[in-house]
């Protein structure tokens, strides 16, 4: 478990550990959004198409579920005091004009809902391609009662390895490259509201990685709920 740790940065009880945070923090009704900058530039071969569009990769607010657990891709509600105080960040910060995406899981949903009440001039539409990585059989487990050689056999194989039977890294990389490459294609500054996972993928495309073999290449960091960063794509 403490190698998987050190590559997901959760800790016993299943949280993702805090990033970093730059000076640009912005506070509303006593919440802080951190949001980071990130000055990936992609490579040529990651798509064709004009100029660079700018994507606000946003995560959801705090879910309502224990700590400890693993609910990847199980819809979990997110709460709602966090969820409209994200949304009024947002709505002051976002400039106008861009596309507006989410996951199609509540805890994503409703802080897109919540962005669209006080931001009717984004244009909206969900994609399932933004959900979470789907963990099988482990969701809705304790991450501290998954048994320690099936984790093992995830960092052994980590791109190819299907943890709890559903869904491979690879895979998943893959779904959230399709996202990605048509939202290049559009041509449009879009904000994605989704989740840790799908966030630490996109910002390797972002980098041009589309192929993931070791575990040691996977991102450690990534916002914490209710904030967000940007890349160009």
């Amino acid at each position: 478990m403490a190698q998987l740790n050190s590559i997901f940065s959760i800790n016993r009880r299943g949280v993702v550990a805090g990033c970093r945070c730059n000076e640009n923090q912005r506070a509303f009704s006593g919440l802080k959004v951190c949001q980071f900058r990130f000055s990936f530039q992609p490579p040529a071969h990651c798509g064709s198409g004009g100029a660079d569009v700018k994507l606000w990769l946003v995560r959801h607010a705090q879910p309502l579920i224990a700590p400890g657990i693993c609910y990847g891709a199980t819809d979990v509600v997110a709460d709602e005091a966090q969820t409209l105080q994200t949304a009024h960040v947002l709505a002051q910060v976002l400039p106008s004009g861009l596309l507006l995406i989410s996951s199609t899981l509540q805890r994503c949903e409703l802080l897109a809902q919540c962005l669209r009440g006080l931001r009717p001039d984004l244009s909206y539409r969900s994609d399932a391609r933004l959900i979470e990585m789907d963990f099988g059989c482990w969701e809705g487990r304790r991450w501290d009662a998954i048994p320690q050689p099936d984790l093992d056999r995830w960092v052994a194989d980590f791109g190819r390895h299907r943890f709890g039977g559903r869904e491979s890294v690879q895979a998943f990389m893959q779904r959230v490259a399709g996202a990605w490459d048509e939202t290049r294609l559009g041509r449009q500054d879009t904000v994605w509201i989704t989740h840790a996972g799908v966030i630490r993928a996109a910002t390797l495309l972002a980098r041009g990685v589309r192929q993931v073999t070791q575990a040691s290449q996977w991102p450690k960091e990534a916002p914490a709920f209710g904030q967000w960063c940007e890349v160009q794509g």
